[in-house]
């Protein structure tokens, strides 16, 4: 009699155990896109049974999802005011890519120029503060050509909340940044360099715009901000912050997305797809406004038709990759160099990045070649992905940027 119950405390043991690591990956995802797009908002919290029955499907079909940041409103004396027609801080257009295991984030400067219907021209955020989130929806749609299915709301206040939850974030801030606004309660005082910074600190990182770039540096911040969030939710030794970071994210979102929807998306990122950043294609114009540029989006928009194809059986091609380097990072570069040789990558060329533009580290690819992206990402496991808009022939199908943040 002992061996039976010993064996059926062993398979109990077992099953607790694989119950366990089941409920904890799904947490830690459920948390990680929380941090990104809602999952732990509370529509699951009103449906939990309709979300457990879809976790385990994939999303049927490539799916558009409109993320939009919220403005904090205050009265004069300083009291937050709830608005329903409040301006979007943040725009950004996530695309989910089931047969190709990918997840696209096109960022949409906030002056931006557009038409709003019944309006006339536009900065893009004024969209929502004029017709709220079905106009914007309409505007990001015929600005971009992709079909919007669902919109996450995201509030700013519940974000520093968030953010704190989950102890805060590590960034590589590139300058010093300094800016007070009394009035939208922003108080801004960054070194340069690496910084731990808190959830307040961490939304005035994302929010700065007071330098050459304006509101483009502005976006980038953004997606490296969170590109952070991804590597500290899915690192385990913060997985004890979950239960704080369920009951924080309640706070900071709203959406259209079912518990049935949310449950499919996190069963297709539980594995964690690649995730890849782009801004808007566009340039600088007349006051102050972001200028698309049509032909760049359609061609970036093309990429990503293309990529909602279902994936083609990897072929070994050869790859072709340029290491750009900042200061003090040439020895880096050289190492990061000759492990791609070791691993049957082209290096056309390793040169200091001399261009003017930002020198953080990142992966820029123009021609996905999926055999060898594994060798990139395992050499530069920290470095968000960017895609590349670029319309003109290029020597090298990516660009590996190694930057003062390069660790």
């Amino acid at each position: 009699m002992g061996k039976p119950a010993a064996s059926r405390a062993r398979q109990q043991a077992r099953f607790r155990r694989r119950r366990q690591a089941l409920l904890i990956t799904s947490c830690v995802f459920m948390g990680a896109f929380g941090g990104l797009f809602g999952i732990l908002g509370r529509n699951v919290l009103a449906s939990p049974p309709s979300f457990l029955a879809s976790f385990g499907k994939q999303p049927s079909r490539p799916q558009s999802i409109l993320v939009l940041g919220i403005d904090d409103n205050y009265d004069p004396s300083g009291k937050k005011v709830r608005n329903e027609r409040a301006r979007t801080d943040t725009i950004m257009l996530v695309t989910v890519l089931p047969e190709k295991h990918r997840l696209h984030v096109l960022s949409i400067p906030r002056d931006t120029k557009v038409l709003v219907p019944e309006y006339g021209t536009e900065k893009i955020n004024a969209a929502h503060a004029l017709g709220g989130t079905e106009r914007t929806k309409e505007v990001v749609e015929n600005l971009t050509g992709l079909q919007v299915d669902h919109v996450v709301e995201v509030s700013l206040s519940g974000a520093i909340e968030f953010l704190d939850s989950m102890g805060g974030v590590d960034v590589f801030v590139e300058n010093p940044m300094h800016y007070t606004d009394r009035t939208a309660k922003l108080f801004i005082d960054l070194k340069q360099g690496w910084q731990h910074l808190d959830g307040r600190t961490a939304v005035g990182f994302a929010r700065f715009r007071h330098d050459a770039l304006g509101d483009i540096g502005r976006v980038s911040r953004q997606q490296h901000l969170m590109h952070a969030v991804e590597q500290k939710l899915l690192n385990p030794i913060n997985w004890w912050r979950l239960p704080q970071m369920a009951a924080a994210s309640g706070k900071l979102f709203s959406t259209d997305l079912t518990a049935g929807e949310l449950g499919e998306l996190a069963n297709f990122g539980k594995n964690r797809p690649a995730i890849s950043y782009t801004t808007l294609p566009g340039d600088f114009g007349y006051n102050g406004y972001w200028i698309p540029n049509r032909g760049r989006i359609e061609t970036l928009v093309a990429k990503l038709t293309e990529d909602a194809k279902p994936a083609k059986q990897d072929v070994e091609t050869a790859a072709s990759v340029e290491i750009l380097y900042g200061s003090q990072k040439e020895q880096a570069a050289t190492k990061v160099a000759a492990a791609l040789s070791e691993r049957g990558v082209l290096v056309v060329r390793t040169a200091p990045a001399t261009n003017g533009t930002s020198t953080a580290t990142r992966i820029i690819g123009r021609n996905g070649n999926p055999v060898h992206e594994p060798a990139l990402a395992a050499l530069m496991p920290n470095a968000p992905w960017q895609m590349s808009d670029d319309t003109t022939p290029y020597s090298a199908d990516y660009t590996l940027v190694i930057g003062p943040d390069y660790r």
